[in-house]
């Protein structure tokens, strides 16, 4: 979601083929974001709650090492 609104952003103020690219990538994004969305709502369909899901999300963050301010870094967006 940050990226797109950065994305979004400069497009507004540069616009180029080049910031056009960067904002199909962006929202290319967003749809791996939705699709993600979709697949948490399923397991929640199948009984699990917000608690088991946050679970098997850091399960996933520390087996794959994945740095948490980047995580975070993606889906907030500063003014």
């Amino acid at each position: 979601m940050r990226e797109h609104f950065i994305a979004k952003s400069k497009l507004n103020q540069t616009p180029s083929a080049e910031t056009v690219q960067v904002l199909n990538s962006a929202e290319v994004g967003l749809i791996d974001c939705h699709d993600y969305d979709k697949f948490r709502k399923k397991l929640m369909s199948f009984g699990l709650n917000d608690e088991d899901l946050a679970s098997m999300g850091l399960v996933a963050i520390e087996s794959k090492k994945a740095d948490l301010h980047n995580l975070v870094k993606e889906h907030e967006i500063r003014y």
